[in-house]
């Protein structure tokens, strides 16, 4: 499934790309997704040691600066989640271009009109049908040890 937030018209650019152009837009957004990579890293350090100074502080019995390190923990946090918004944004944008530039890539967009020709024989496109029917046939494990479940 292609996400609603990227454009179509990205996508048939790309499409239309020679394959040439698009390696490179595909190195140039693997560069992009390492930077936000290192990025989300460092923070994650910075999170780290403030984390471990919580638990030194609270080892220590230091209420007070516990307290304090913890909500600035928790503010970094916060400021957190663009950076993961974005490295996540990127990663999903680069997965998406490589899988386009392999060969033989047809759009989802023409699933439907390709399933519409086949023959689907003795599978069952509906499985609601059987479903009901398999319900309709169940036996009532209460029942069987002799209870009995008034509506």
């Amino acid at each position: 499934m292609i996400p609603w937030f990227y454009s179509v018209d990205e996508f048939q650019q790309f499409k239309n790309m020679k394959p040439k152009k698009r390696q490179k837009l595909i190195d140039a957004k693997a560069e992009d997704v390492l930077k936000q990579k290192a990025l989300l890293v460092e923070k994650t350090k910075e999170l780290r040691t403030n984390a471990l100074s919580v638990a030194r502080r609270v080892k220590r019995n230091d209420q007070h600066r516990a307290t304090e390190e913890m909500m600035t923990v928790a503010f970094d946090l916060k400021n957190a989640e663009p950076l993961i918004t974005n490295y996540v944004n990127a990663k999903l944008l680069l997965r998406v271009y490589q899988i386009m530039h392999i060969e033989g890539y047809e759009d989802p967009s023409a699933l439907p009109e390709a399933m519409a020709d086949i023959d689907y024989g003795l599978y069952s496109i509906s499985t609601e049908d059987e479903l009901r029917m398999m319900l309709k046939n169940a036996t009532d494990p209460l029942s069987i040890i002799g209870i009995q479940m008034e509506d």
